[in-house]
């Protein structure tokens, strides 16, 4: 079985940074929402609003 494959873009969360604030700084770098990116990603679903 293969490794999972890194995103190229992947910076370190800030000391005090949120996951959902992690996740949009990364998103916005690839020119995504957040809900794109673990949607793309990640395979994940949300019914919230596009943040």
């Amino acid at each position: 079985m293969r490794p999972p494959e890194r995103w190229p873009l992947h910076p370190a969360p800030a000391e005090t940074e949120s996951l959902s604030s992690w996740l949009r700084r990364i998103a916005a770098s690839y020119g995504m929402y957040s809900y794109e990116l673990l949607e793309h990603g990640l395979g994940h679903r949300n019914s919230a609003t596009p943040t």
